[in-house]
């Protein structure tokens, strides 16, 4: 039902880097010896050290949060990763028009939603990306409209 994000290519950082600048790149050299020589632990230390001296003022980052706050996004990132079961009933997908994020490869899901249910499958297509969608007034009024 889940798939596992850690050897899911199409997430992998490294990958990504390679993809982008090639095998030799020096920061994929760099990320590769940083994951394998240091544990969670002084990773998320480094992590903290790093975004507490890019900060202006008395506010510093608890290295506890960033924790708390990795291990609440990689919840997010599983759920994302899980195939439903057949959903029985009637679906409308709003699809936005824009694409929203360079780092995440583009898919067209509509396939894969039309396979997941038995019912009717509409599509509508709505303004902005998966994003601005709801964050822009004009596009959040626009499929508030739909949803009404």
């Amino acid at each position: 039902m889940y798939s596992n994000i850690e050897t899911d290519a199409e997430y992998d950082l490294l990958n990504f880097i390679i993809k982008q600048y090639g095998e030799e790149d020096e920061l994929k050299i760099e990320l590769e010896q940083f994951f394998k020589y240091k544990s969670f632990n002084e990773r998320f230390e480094k992590y903290t050290e790093v975004i507490d001296s890019k900060k202006d003022g008395d506010n510093t980052v608890n290295t506890d949060f960033l924790i708390s706050s990795y291990k609440t996004q990689m919840a997010s990132w599983e759920g994302a990763h899980m195939t439903p079961t057949t959903y029985i009933g009637d679906v409308t997908y709003l699809k936005a028009q824009e694409d929203g994020s360079d780092l995440l490869p583009a898919q067209d899901s509509n396939e894969f939603w039309q396979n997941c249910c038995i019912g009717d499958f509409t599509e509508i297509p709505i303004p902005g990306n998966h994003y601005n969608c709801v964050d822009d007034k004009e596009y959040a009024s626009y499929v508030a409209k739909l949803l009404i």
